[in-house]
């Protein structure tokens, strides 16, 4: 009688996009970015000053300094290349479990509602403070413009990689295949900016393309990790290495700045060693905050800035005591935001994902 072996089993379970992995680290880097952006309210650094805008800028303290424990906390910057690594390998998952067209509407549903709740909580707070041109407002809207809601740039990233995925899904159904033609992109817009001086993406988005590639290939390791499959490991080890090429290939362009240095490789070995050797852990704090990632996300900008902003101009509170604070309602509020908006516009978004799924056929992802 034929049985299944240990490794099927294992490769089954690390490819699960709701895996305990997964679910355990997106909580964990949903929680970190968090808090990162909140401590950060309360030092006056050039970049943040730059990225954050309105609230931000008016609860920045510059006779404040950086406490030395915060020299030991990874960065956000880290935790949010986790994210994309982890983007990466769920679009793998959906894409050959349904077609494109329902791989759309899935992610549409998924994305769209509570950022567009969050962009409206940020243009209220802004109201008050700065005034915004319409372009700013339908560019904030329609993911083009991350001027108004800081966080969007991540989203605005993994949206149009969406739409590349789709595109390369309707000429090859191999994984591989479609992770060359990333890697392919990405240095023809090098070449692009370095000899011909116009882009035709990005660069610093077309990289982030090749990083969430890296999901993809873990991906499609495991999906046919058994003895015999060489060329899985093979193809996967030449995506690892040709990432790292083209970061540094970035980096001498003056794409990156010298923090990126250590974001992108520190992202990619937590990645691999939580879903490696943590996969069937369960941590109910972290599947909880997994839960609520993308609420906690969206939200922290302009609600924890806000709640920040009052219990230190209006009370007085002290920098530490007034994050902590502001973390439980934003908490509070991202837990309140998925269990009463977000799963229910998910399961909307499956049921209209059927039409799509029930007049073409999967994207399946084949041997190659």
């Amino acid at each position: 009688m034929r049985t299944l072996t240990s490794k099927v089993d294992y490769s089954n379970k690390l490819v699960n996009s709701r895996s305990l992995a997964v679910e355990n680290l997106r909580g964990l880097a949903a929680v970190l970015v968090a808090f990162g952006h909140l401590y950060y309210a309360f030092f006056s650094l050039p970049d943040m000053q730059i990225a954050v805008g309105s609230v931000a800028n008016l609860v920045m303290d510059p006779n404040n300094k950086m406490p030395h424990f915060w020299n030991y906390i990874p960065r956000s910057a880290i935790w949010v290349n986790v994210f994309f690594l982890i983007s990466g390998l769920v679009i793998q998952i959906s894409m050959e479990r349904l077609n494109t067209g329902a791989f759309y509407i899935q992610r549409c549903f998924r994305i769209f509602p509570i950022f567009w709740i969050s962009v409206s909580v940020q243009l209220l707070i802004d109201k008050f403070i700065f005034a915004r041109s319409h372009t700013d407002i339908i560019g904030a809207y329609f993911l083009q413009s991350d001027k108004i809601l800081a966080v969007a740039w991540t989203l605005i990233i993994e949206v149009r990689f969406y739409i590349l995925i789709g595109i390369l899904a309707a000429f090859t159904k191999c994984l591989w295949n479609r992770i060359t033609a990333i890697h392919v992109l990405f240095l023809l817009e090098c070449l692009c900016q370095s000899k011909m001086g116009f882009e035709l993406i990005p660069l610093g988005q077309a990289y982030f393309f090749c990083y969430m590639s890296l999901g993809m290939a873990f991906y499609g390791l495991n999906r046919t990790c058994n003895s015999d499959d060489k060329n899985a490991k093979r193809n996967f080890a030449i995506v690892g290495i040709a990432t790292f090429f083209e970061f540094a290939l970035s980096r001498h362009m003056g794409c990156f700045t010298d923090n990126d240095e250590v974001a992108f490789p520190s992202a990619a070995l937590i990645f691999f060693i939580c879903v490696l050797i943590f996969n069937d852990i369960r941590i109910k704090v972290l599947s909880w905050l997994g839960r609520i990632s993308y609420s906690l996300y969206c939200l922290h900008f302009p609600v924890g800035w806000l709640v920040t902003y009052f219990l230190r101009t209006r009370f007085g509170i002290s920098s530490t005591t007034s994050v902590i604070i502001s973390l439980f309602v934003v908490l509070l509020l991202s837990w309140i935001s998925a269990l009463y908006i977000e799963e229910p516009l998910n399961k909307i978004g499956k049921k209209f994902s059927k039409i799509f799924q029930y007049h073409g056929k999967k994207d399946n992802l084949v041997k190659c």
